[in-house]
């Protein structure tokens, strides 16, 4: 099992996306947000893939220098794709790197009984692997509500969040979907949740409250 990092203390903006990939905001829209507003800690969770098409060394190193000039702590972490193969959809290298990895399923091409036994696989492996302080599963439950199989899954999908927790990679209640909401995650404790934003435009900024 993961042993806590301590990465999720304080107030926290978590899940945010730039203008790298999908976002609409740029790196220094979030600082000057956080400055203001006055959160403590940036945790970015930019997309990502085995070979990306942004310049990844660039955008860890424009999250650090505008946290050294903003004097707002940062981290660069990478949502990475859970593949039929039973592997995520990073290099090795950008695994490394980041502060922290989300596991997200909801892209998974494969039938129910491909995903359970993939994401198993999954928090296996990389919970074992030397690398980010944190490991978190990102909008859980998310590949089994676009398959349409969620409720039929719950039970299955509520085994997935126990496993998830015992091997210590973190659950998060992801705002943008409201997903996370059985009885088994309220049951978790406290210090293997956090709340994420999955942060696109300023208006997600604005309109939803973290930590």
């Amino acid at each position: 099992m993961r042993s806590r990092s301590g990465l999720f203390q304080g107030r926290y903006l978590f899940h945010l996306h730039t203008v790298a990939t999908d976002g609409a905001l740029a790196v220094e829209d979030y600082f000057r947000f956080a400055r203001e507003a006055q959160y403590q800690h940036l945790i970015f969770l930019e997309h990502i893939r085995t070979c990306p098409l942004y310049d990844v060394d660039a955008f860890a190193a424009a999250v650090r220098e505008a946290a050294a000039r903003y004097s707002v702590r940062a981290s660069v972490g990478f949502e990475a794709k859970v593949l039929p193969d039973n592997t995520l959809d990073i290099s090795a290298a950008h695994f490394r790197m980041a502060d922290v990895i989300g596991i997200a399923e909801h892209g998974f091409r494969g039938g129910p009984d491909q995903l359970v036994h993939a994401l198993e696989c999954c928090f296996a492996r990389y919970s074992q692997e030397s690398g980010p302080a944190e490991l978190v599963w990102v909008h859980p439950g998310l590949g089994f509500q676009k398959k349409g199989v969620l409720e039929k899954e719950h039970g299955r999908y509520a085994s997935l969040l126990q496993r998830a927790q015992e091997q210590g990679i973190l659950i998060e209640s992801n705002l943008r979907y409201g997903l996370c909401k059985s009885a088994i995650y309220n049951s978790l404790p406290a210090d293997a949740k956090v709340i994420g934003l999955d942060c696109h435009t300023m208006n997600d900024l604005t309109s939803k409250v973290c930590c």
